[in-house]
């Protein structure tokens, strides 16, 4: 992270009275999101390089089997275990967002403390925030380096599922931080966690100063989907910095201001200002 102070989640006006009344930000499931190539992205890089440098290492008659163990392998791969996450953009106000993610404009973008989100990485397993990476050349640099490991493994005499659980699963987090280049003004940071939803029914997980919840289920009257609160109670007078009402939002800024202090944030300290973009 350089010099980048506030993170901005776009949301709904019935979103952020959730947020700030209950002191929590939702992690859910990036399969139900807007990319419907998620975590499969990565994986087709993946098996693109490992295609390639295999075909250099591997004699012919073993060649051809293992690109299709490869194959039928890596659709088994993105089925198993979630990765959950919440999404924020380094721009406060962008006209993709407001559209996408805002209610057409109609609602906000909250400005967290990119300082404080942060602190997730101290920890050495779990959640992390992360940026998303849509240059098409590191993401084929990065591909290369994941293939090899699979093969290095292969070649050290390890099976193939093994060898490529390695990547799939422990790395499954970082492998969700790459995504279609197409997506890239909206200049995505993600609080994301890989966890299997099944072994998290009761337990609680706590990543100083957050807490993150047991697992729950919604429906967005299409699809089931299961995600995590991340409780940020500790560090509630620090953590928002501005809100900023969408180009199309019907409350004022008196409204947001009272909201903030009858739910106790220091309403003084975080800058409340309507976009700039002039979208009807």
């Amino acid at each position: 992270m350089k010099n980048q102070e506030i993170f901005y989640h776009y949301c709904s006006v019935d979103v952020l009275l959730s947020i700030l009344k209950n002191d929590e930000l939702r992690l859910s499931d990036i399969e139900k999101s807007n990319d419907y190539t998620e975590r499969k992205w990565m994986i087709n890089k993946i098996e693109e390089e490992f295609t390639d440098i295999a075909s250099k290492n591997i004699l012919r008659e073993e060649y051809e089997k293992l690109i299709r163990g490869f194959s039928r392998w890596g659709k088994d791969f993105e089925i198993l275990g979630n990765v959950y996450a919440s999404c924020f953009s380094t721009e406060g106000d962008l006209l993709s967002q407001w559209r996408a993610y805002a209610q057409d404009g109609h609602g906000v973008a909250i400005g967290f403390s990119g300082e404080l989100l942060e602190k997730v990485n101290n920890f050495k397993y779990g959640i992390r925030f992360l940026p998303i990476i849509y240059d098409s050349e590191k993401q084929i640099e990065y591909g290369r380096v994941q293939a090899k490991e699979i093969l290095d493994l292969l070649l050290e005499g390890d099976f193939l599922f093994h060898a490529m659980s390695e990547v799939f699963i422990n790395n499954l987090t970082s492998l969700c931080c790459y995504k279609n280049p197409a997506f890239s003004e909206e200049k995505e940071w993600r609080l994301c966690v890989s966890l299997s939803p099944e072994c998290r029914t009761t337990a609680k997980a706590h990543y100083d100063p957050f807490v993150m919840s047991e697992i729950k289920l919604y429906s967005n009257k299409k699809r089931i989907v299961t995600y995590f609160n991340l409780n940020f109670k500790k560090v509630k007078n620090e953590i928002i910095k501005e809100i900023i009402l969408g180009p199309k939002c019907e409350i004022s800024i008196k409204d947001v201001q009272q909201a903030l202090f009858i739910l106790g944030y220091p309403s003084s300290n975080i800058e409340i200002k309507k976009s700039k973009a002039t979208y009807i």
